[in-house]
């Protein structure tokens, strides 16, 4: 009449079975949220760009005011008060370019190396990167009149978009 009592020592057949089974409908639910998430990512990064170079462009603008808001302007500095950080103006008073030297009666953003000198000009340590090639973060892209856009190379349908006739600064990440 000695009973003897056994320990339970880990789980029955059963119980290891549902562990598994669960595990492998969470991870068929989770994995492909988590495989996505570069995605977000690069959306973001996209976004981010193009609040910031939105917001460079209405500074630029407020110095444009500031110089009396009437028409063209030619090398005004913008963010440094050397000619680095000066910026072309077109009639409107939104930034065209940043081209030193050779003065313009009515600069305007007439070419792809237009973008691309506007571009360096707003993020002033050159990143992201961008330029008339591929092996840079964004590639200008001129769109006549007076609009450029930055073309994300990781995701080429992912693009940032400025028309300088009315300082519209616009993202696409479709």
């Amino acid at each position: 009449m000695n009973r003897v009592r056994k320990k339970r020592l880990g789980f029955t057949l059963i119980e290891l079975v549902v562990v598994i089974i669960i595990l492998s409908i969470l991870a068929v639910i989770a994995i492909p949220r988590f495989l996505d998430l570069s995605k977000d990512a690069q959306m973001a990064e996209v976004k981010n760009t193009a609040g910031s170079f939105a917001s460079a462009i209405s500074l630029a603008r407020t110095v444009w005011i500031s110089h009396g808001a009437s028409g063209p302007l030619d090398d005004i500095p913008v963010y440094n008060h050397n000619k680095y950080g000066s910026l072309d103006f077109n009639k409107a008073g939104w930034p065209v370019q940043h081209f030193i030297g050779a003065h313009e009666q009515f600069p305007s953003l007439n070419y792809a190396a237009d973008c691309v000198s506007l571009w360096q000009a707003m993020f002033a340590n050159n990143s992201p990167s961008v330029s008339g090639k591929t092996n840079t973060d964004y590639l200008a892209q001129y769109i006549p009149t007076g609009q450029c856009k930055y073309h994300y190379n990781r995701q080429p349908n992912y693009y940032i978009y400025y028309n300088s006739n009315n300082g519209k600064v616009d993202y696409n990440i479709e």
